[in-house]
């Protein structure tokens, strides 16, 4: 599994998973392995070392939820995988 890397954004109130003094590398490692719902995006915040988890796709959340370009100190990853294959990771965890 990949991330894309888009800086400057979030989504605001989508934290299933908070995380604080976490690398990055263990905060993506978290939502790779995440046993307890489908982790698709993650919010890191490298000043702060401030993780959250997420498992909603941007266009789930609210518009008012989707943060970009705003210079917050947060950066957003968000999973890369084709939609079918997103379908399949849900029906995999929800079993």
């Amino acid at each position: 599994m990949s991330f894309s890397k888009y800086e400057s954004s979030g989504v605001d109130g989508c934290n299933d998973v908070k995380g604080r003094d976490w690398s990055l590398y263990y905060c993506l490692q978290q939502c790779r392995i995440s046993s307890r719902f489908v982790c698709i995006n993650v919010e890191y915040s490298s000043k702060r070392r401030a993780c959250n988890l997420c498992g909603k796709t941007w266009m789930d959340l609210p518009p008012n939820f989707r943060i970009d370009g705003t210079g917050h100190g947060w950066t957003l990853l968000y999973l890369s995988v084709k939609s079918t294959e997103l379908v399949r990771i849900r029906n995999d965890n929800s079993a």
